[in-house]
């Protein structure tokens, strides 16, 4: 992730897992991350993740001040009730929406994309943007990717459909801003991979467009040396302690 798509706002991961691409946001300096996830075993995970790279000593999260509000919360991205509990405020507020919805490696079967997009019109935020990276299973009906951009145009947002290559750059530098080796994670990322930039159809207020995301996406920047060097983030339930 470019650090303008985060700093200073709201993130949220669905269907988090280990949440490693929410936490890969907390060097960026975002002023919110939530990690959400429907599992017990993987709240567990994430829960101990996030504690880990709080202690003081662990470099991927920004010292205080700057340290931003992290939670790790039960959340089924199926479940469009709960989303849109998610982000009512009461007494009859704004909603409490995102800035940046990320998910990664969530649909296993047919129906959760479309769920999925239906959540990601709840969530996000006028101006923000959502990022999702999938393999292209072949589950019932069209190709996922196909599918993605059928149904995000039924909720009035705009897809744009990353190739591999871009998939597999993010996923290094993530990693590198993680401090995880490539044989410390059980992901990958293979031809059948896309990525997923989505935003809401009215756009002339974005402070970060899918324009510049591209932009970066295609610069030829280098990945940074991590600078995690002391946190250690688990990625494997049967890791736990």
């Amino acid at each position: 992730l470019p650090e303008a798509a985060v700093a200073g706002r709201c993130v949220i991961e669905l269907g988090a897992g280990c949440g490693l691409p929410g936490i890969s946001a907390l060097p960026l300096g975002c002023r919110e991350l939530v990690l959400s996830d429907c599992d017990e075993a993987a709240l567990r995970l994430l829960r101990g993740n996030l504690q880990r790279c709080a202690k003081p000593s662990a470099q991927i999260c920004p010292p205080e001040p700057m340290a931003p509000q992290v939670s790790a919360i039960q959340l089924d991205l199926c479940d469009a009730m709960a989303l849109q509990r998610a982000v009512e405020m009461p007494g009859g507020q704004c909603p409490r929406l995102f800035d940046v919805v990320l998910a990664s490696e969530f649909v296993y079967e047919s129906g959760v994309l479309q769920r999925f997009i239906a959540g990601v019109a709840i969530l996000l935020a006028p101006g923000g943007l959502a990022l999702a990276a999938n393999r292209d299973r072949p589950l019932a009906g069209p190709k996922l990717r196909e599918q993605l951009r059928d149904e995000a145009a039924r909720h009035s947002l705009v897809v744009q459909i990353q190739p591999a290559e871009d998939a597999a750059r993010l996923f290094a530098e993530g990693l590198a801003h993680s401090g995880l080796s490539q044989d410390d994670v059980s992901g990958s990322v293979d031809p059948n991979t896309f990525l997923a930039l989505i935003t809401l159809a009215d756009r002339a207020s974005s402070t970060i467009t899918a324009h510049q995301l591209l932009a970066f996406l295609t610069s030829t920047s280098t990945v940074p040396p991590s600078t995690a060097s002391e946190a250690t983030l688990v990625v494997d339930l049967n890791a736990m302690d």
